[in-house]
């Protein structure tokens, strides 16, 4: 791939990525690792893996990923990445803490809050905080924080910073489902599998597996 062509890893960063994002996972997951093996530092091809591992179920193994990103620090890493990462790990620890027990809750969960939060005052406007920070208070129980009106104001900023975010729309479905309206829920997952087909959480909600945490 060549070490010192900064242009040849980033080439097939891009490539990894169309792959990842017709969900051709093996082929992503491939040359991703291909990029990390030639620059264990490239935080694209870091933060797209975690990605691909999330989606997994590997949590553990995403969450290492990620740590990656964030030990370089954020002068060393573009923001965005960076912003990403944080977001990315929260998300990752949300799911440790919901599948595991008491410790796990404390520990892992508390992270969720703190990581967001400080990926929100770099980066505020970042689709994904906006999109973490609505599943969290999508999720959570109102004693750990959990608030409609704060997940439908952030999952709404989110849709305004990316309208073609899907994620965004399947968590909006399911608060429009908690607050009774099954129309307004059935419009936003047919909205994410119009923007994509094979979306991950929009098929997970829909066939009601609910793996990655219906509220």
């Amino acid at each position: 791939m060549g070490e010192n062509n900064p242009g040849l890893i980033e080439a097939a960063w891009g490539k990894a990525q169309a792959f990842r994002r017709r969900h051709q996972t093996q082929e992503a997951q491939d040359l991703l690792n291909q990029v990390i093996e030639t620059d264990p530092q490239f935080a694209p091809a870091l933060n797209s893996l975690d990605y691909i591992k999330y989606f997994q179920a590997d949590y553990k193994g995403a969450i290492n990923l990620v740590l990656k990103v964030i030990a370089q620090g954020k002068d060393q890493v573009d923001l965005s990445n960076y912003v990403r990462a944080l977001a990315m790990y929260a998300g990752a620890k949300g799911m440790l803490a919901h599948y595991g027990g008491v410790l796990s809750k404390a520990i892992d969960g508390l992270a969720v809050k703190t990581n967001l939060d400080k990926a929100q005052k770099l980066q505020p406007d970042s689709p994904a905080v906006l999109f973490g920070l609505g599943s969290y208070y999508l999720l959570a129980p109102s004693i750990a924080g959990g608030d409609r009106v704060k997940a439908a104001n952030y999952l709404k900023q989110a849709v305004k910073v990316d309208p073609l975010f899907a994620d965004v729309y399947v968590r909006l479905g399911q608060l429009a489902k908690l607050q009774g309206n099954q129309k307004e829920y059935e419009a936003y997952l047919e909205q994410a599998l119009e923007i994509d087909p094979q979306n991950e959480l929009a098929l997970d909600v829909k066939s009601r597996r609910c793996k990655f945490i219906c509220p």
